[in-house]
């Protein structure tokens, strides 16, 4: 057999080989919230990180892992779900700089509107008409590096006739038409005050 021919044979077989393993820490993300999705039961089991490491992921005792669960019997990790609170969360950076399970997916969110006009007291804003809301809602502090998230529980939907936002440095009333085509694209909900970040579990990177 030609040199040549000998060597394209040698590639053909090595590109068309199977990867060595199906679950890698890439293919291990936050997956949407859409699909069909169960928690892993309790126990501490996980998906096996090989022979030189722990599982790449298990529940604890308080944080469940979730998984999306195929007709055909297939398993994809999905996130963690907090227990305790009875949310999904995710892993991110609290407003006390530590990486805590945060809800993030809450489809609410705060810093646009008010309901005083000095806002001072933030309403959580989602699309009008959505059929379930998480009771949190979260808000982004850009100012620091990196960003935090800021978590508020969310109350009774708001009914006032005055919402406010800010304006550069002032707090001016949404009025008129644009009043009206808030009401109709958003909903807005009270909230309480801002959750200490030490309500939600902390977690740690680990290199493997």
């Amino acid at each position: 057999m030609p040199r040549q021919l000998f060597a394209w044979v040698i590639l053909l077989v090595a590109c068309s080989s199977p990867p060595q393993s199906s679950i890698t820490r890439d293919r291990i993300g936050e997956a949407e919230d859409s699909g069909v999705v169960a928690a892993v039961p309790s126990s501490p089991t996980g998906v096996d990180g090989g022979a030189d490491g722990p599982p790449l992921y298990q529940s604890g005792t308080r944080l469940k892992v979730r998984a999306f669960v195929g007709a055909d019997g297939s398993r994809q990790f999905a996130g963690m779900r907090d227990a305790t609170r009875d949310v999904d969360c995710t892993f991110a950076v609290a407003a006390d700089g530590r990486t805590r399970c945060l809800p993030l997916a809450t489809g609410a969110s705060v810093g646009a509107y008010y309901a005083d006009a000095a806002c001072s007291l933030p309403l959580a804003a989602t699309r009008a008409g959505c059929a379930s809301l998480a009771p949190y809602a979260l808000s982004v502090d850009v100012t620091v590096c990196p960003q935090r998230y800021r978590i508020r529980q969310v109350a009774s939907q708001f009914s006032g006739d005055a919402v406010y936002t800010k304006s550069g440095g002032s707090c001016a009333a949404v009025s008129g038409p644009a009043l009206v085509l808030l009401r109709a694209d958003v909903d807005l909900y009270a909230t309480g005050p801002e959750l200490p970040a030490a309500n939600f579990v902390e977690g740690t990177v680990e290199v493997q």
